[in-house]
């Protein structure tokens, strides 16, 4: 029976190309008999005899470039039956062949050459003299055998950003205080900024194609509103909220904080209204770390005599274990032997070889915002604690999809683009925010945060052998102070942007 199953369908196959090749003559039969019948009622051909070729372009339809292309094809390289080339749709892709992709899509982006599906099949047939597949058929096994998928490339940047080894490592001590705070019964208070702009719509709209159908919108973004609080499980810390005109016109929201806001915000609407044993979880923005004076690093933009003080106050030694003195710094001759191997004399100290020996000087960070929760502590006998996120982790902040909510909102109700409606709407969503809203989201980021620390459990087990992080996080009261051991500016103004 398959036999015979198999013998029908072939010869159906044969009988459609049959019927397809007898349409097609039949075409070209009616469009040469539309042109003879023409050329007797003008009783004259359509071209001179000598013109051959486009006489026969004009009969059979076709342009005289194409019929040239035509003629010039080789008859025997011309796959039997009627020009029509029967595919083998049961052929699949072999492992071999689908093992290859990724490595071709890598060398594309080392080289920096344009990555697209043209370009990777180039790549592909240049490195694979027997690569025999399509362009489709290349787009489907990216897509099903090697999980490759066209995705936005901001989505790639957190993803490579979340995917940094230090930024994992963070991420695990993270986990590991977050659970440790859990048991210990501490309520976890989050804070965030965020914005909003005048003239903010939804991205879609019902519309028939005409003015009349869809809102006239003002052009470009317009005002903005500057909004930060903070929530727990329980709902919104209601002094927290505050929301101010933004003044600085810049695609960045961020620009519109500094520390001296930060600080005053955190010591009056946040501290005196969270309870005593919280721990308030705060993301990595450039004010939110702020070094304290006697931990701040020493910057690359710094002047040579603003190195040479920075060395001088954080007890720069020689190799003899002598401190440096400015006099030594500024009026020692060295010898420097350049590129070339030519030699020059210089006085004094180069700023490489000041900031060489300030790196090695870098005092154990300690922040501002981590300053003023102790003196808090200590003044009033609380128990607050300070935990920073890794970068590009916002679905550990639970206030994140707090102000999604808002700015859908607001979006959907924004109908005559002024400030104070703006404000109108954004504090009726606030309102309607309760326990059961900030609950969900933070189930949503509980869930995330188990099934990663599943994973990032393994990358604290290396270093329990480790006497550096024993002395670093065996002891409670050093906690937070262990978790900012590792914070580096540079990934925070990463985050700012």
């Amino acid at each position: 029976m398959p036999k015979q199953g198999a013998k029908r369908r072939r010869l159906h196959k044969r009988q459609r190309v049959v019927r397809v090749f007898r349409e097609c003559c039949q075409t070209l039969a009616k469009r040469v008999a539309a042109v003879c019948e023409d050329e007797k009622i003008k009783n004259r051909l359509s071209f001179g005899i000598p013109r051959a070729r486009i006489r026969a372009a004009n009969l059979l339809g076709v342009s005289p470039p194409s019929l040239y292309r035509l003629l010039k094809k080789d008859p025997e390289q011309t796959p039997s039956g009627g020009g029509l080339e029967e595919r083998n749709r049961g052929m699949k892709m072999s492992e071999m062949d689908a093992a290859v992709i990724r490595p071709a899509l890598v060398s594309l982006i080392i080289e920096k050459k344009p990555v697209h599906l043209d370009s990777l099949l180039s790549r592909l047939k240049l490195d694979n003299p027997e690569w025999i597949w399509s362009r489709a058929t290349l787009h489907r096994a990216l897509q099903q055998r090697c999980g490759i998928t066209f995705v936005k490339r901001q989505d790639m940047r957190y993803t490579r950003m979340r995917e940094d080894p230090v930024n994992m490592q963070r991420r695990a001590w993270y986990l590991k205080y977050f659970f440790d705070y859990t048991e210990q019964g501490r309520p976890f208070v989050f804070m965030d900024e965020s914005w909003l702009n005048k003239n903010m719509v939804p991205s879609f709209c019902w519309s028939d194609g005409t003015v009349d159908s869809e809102l006239n919108v003002p052009s470009g973004k317009g005002e903005r509103w500057i909004m930060i609080g903070a929530g727990s499980k329980d709902g919104w810390i209601q002094p927290s909220i505050k929301m101010w005109k933004g003044k600085v016109l810049s695609e960045d929201y961020h620009t519109e904080m500094n520390g001296d806001v930060f600080e005053h915000w955190m010591k009056q609407h946040l501290l005196p209204y969270v309870a005593g044993n919280s721990c308030i979880v705060i993301d990595r923005a450039p004010y939110h770390t702020m070094f304290t004076d006697d931990s701040k690093p020493a910057a690359k933009n710094m002047k040579r005599e603003e190195l040479i003080d920075w060395l001088i106050a954080h007890g720069a030694k020689d190799e003899d274990g002598e401190l440096l003195s400015k006099e030594h710094l500024l009026s020692d001759e060295m010898i420097i032997i350049g590129p070339s191997g030519r030699q020059r004399k210089q006085k004094g100290w180069t700023k490489q070889l000041l900031y060489a020996l300030a790196a090695s000087l870098t005092p154990k960070p300690h922040y501002l915002a981590q300053e003023w929760v102790d003196t808090f502590n200590t003044m009033n006998g609380t128990d607050i604690r300070l935990l920073l996120l890794p970068v590009a982790h916002l679905v550990l902040n639970p206030i994140e999809l707090m102000w999604g909510q808002i700015k859908r909102y607001v979006r959907d109700n924004n109908c005559d683009f002024t400030m104070s409606h703006i404000r109108e709407l954004a504090e009726q969503k606030i309102q309607e925010q309760d326990s059961r809203a900030w609950n969900a989201s933070f189930q949503h980021t509980w869930k995330y945060a188990t099934q990663q620390w599943q994973a990032d459990e393994m990358l604290l087990e290396d270093e329990e052998g480790s006497a550096d992080d024993e002395e670093s996080h065996g002891d409670q009261d050093d906690d937070q102070e262990a978790q900012e051991v590792e914070l580096s500016t540079e990934d925070d103004e990463e985050e700012a942007t």
